[in-house]
């Protein structure tokens, strides 16, 4: 695998009471050979004495390619608050993407709406949302429910923590997780949507694919390579992946492996895609020998190259993005600049397990501190009779 890996931590520092997390990045202007790239990073902070309680989201801003940052700013128009002040509703799990077609930076992810004051889990519900950026005034635009039309699917269900894939006409394939009527377990959908740079609308969705297993299919997402498209599924036990010709009706599901056959070991949290030079990535965790005592295996974030016939990971390639320092990584998103160029940003998620959620030690006495990691994934060319084998063409889409 030709490719060159170097992390830098952005920001860190921990207060015992929250963490950033969900840290994903996306490009707020078109990208350019001549000038560095301006980015985007959303995350929010999560309060740790409990299960996914949130803050509002965050943004930091770089123009200069990640070299500087900003401080956070609270993008506080994308939470309710109830009349004693809690949070009612917040908008999380998100994911920024540029959106070339209409020049905008677009954001998916859920509504999560707490029951009551106490955040009790039996009592939340989501819905799929989305909010449009204005690098003027470094805002994001008021929440937005995803229009669905005659087309239900989407009704209950999530877009959080995806992966979307743009088309070249500008539609968007946008998966989510959904709860179809009747089933006691979630399923996956990708809807085709269109965009226009205001309203986001499903126009048609795909076949729903179902994993009868534990909590069934999540947190899916999407890339294209070859004008093949490629998902891939979080389930409690395994990973899964699928294939497809139209983007929006998937082949069968199959359980993700190594080239050798045996199980990837990636469980109970989401992957996602790295697509360059013309190769397909998977960046993902797993059990590994060392790291038992991070939660859900967590730890370290990994890439492996992806073989697209087989549908499986290439064992031999496999690399370490951010080192294992105690804490959970299963949270990230991955950022294309270019054919040649990545970014992955994942924070440390500074809780351990239930029902002592906030006892973070065991995190920090490995190192951890919530830091913020950039992972910057180069290709390197690979020359054949004195020719470079890369050819620098502008990719955008994720």
């Amino acid at each position: 695998m030709s490719i060159n890996i170097k992390s830098n931590i952005v920001r860190s520092g921990y207060d015992q009471k929250t963490c950033w997390v969900h840290a994903r990045a996306g490009l707020f202007a078109e990208p350019s050979d001549l000038s560095p790239h301006c980015i985007i990073v959303t995350m929010q902070k999560l309060d740790i004495s409990g299960s996914d309680v949130f803050e509002p989201l965050h943004t930091i801003i770089s123009d200069d390619g990640g070299k500087t940052w900003s401080d956070p700013v609270a993008q506080s128009q994308l939470v309710i608050h109830r009349d004693d002040g809690s949070y009612g509703s917040v908008f999380c799990d998100a994911t920024p993407s540029w959106h070339s077609a209409t020049g905008k930076l677009l954001v998916t992810g859920n509504v999560m709406h707490y029951g009551d004051a106490s955040h009790d889990m039996a009592l939340r519900w989501f819905h799929p949302a989305y909010s449009v950026f204005d690098p003027e005034t470094n805002q994001f635009s008021k929440l937005e429910h995803l229009e669905h039309g005659d087309d239900s699917t989407f009704e209950l269900g999530s877009t959080g923590c995806t992966q979307r894939y743009d088309l070249p006409n500008g539609d968007i394939l946008l998966p989510g997780t959904v709860r179809l009527p009747g089933m006691d377990r979630n399923s996956v959908a990708v809807a085709r949507c269109g965009f226009d740079g205001k309203k986001l609308r499903v126009l048609n969705t795909g076949a729903a694919l179902k994993i009868d297993v534990g909590r069934g299919s999540e947190e899916p997402s999407i890339t294209c390579l070859n004008d093949v498209y490629f998902l891939t599924i979080r389930n409690d036990e395994q990973g899964y992946v699928a294939r497809s010709r139209d983007g929006i009706n998937f082949d069968e599901l199959v359980p993700w492996r190594f080239d050798d056959g045996a199980a990837l070991g990636s469980y109970n949290t989401q992957q996602h895609w790295l697509r360059q030079n013309r190769r397909l990535y998977l960046v993902y965790t797993r059990i590994r020998p060392d790291n038992d005592h991070v939660f859900r295996h967590r730890a370290p974030l990994l890439i492996a190259e992806v073989d697209t016939e087989r549908l499986c990971v290439l064992r031999s390639t496999e690399r370490i993005l951010v080192e294992n320092r105690g804490a959970r990584l299963g949270n990230f998103g991955v950022l294309h600049i270019n054919s040649l160029e990545s970014r992955v940003f994942v924070s440390e998620w500074m809780q351990t397990w239930p029902p002592n959620w906030s006892d973070s030690k065991m995190c920090e006495k490995f190192g951890s501190n919530n830091a913020l990691y950039m992972s910057s994934v180069v290709s390197l060319p690979v020359h054949v009779n004195g020719q470079s084998s890369i050819r620098r063409t502008r990719t955008v889409s994720v």
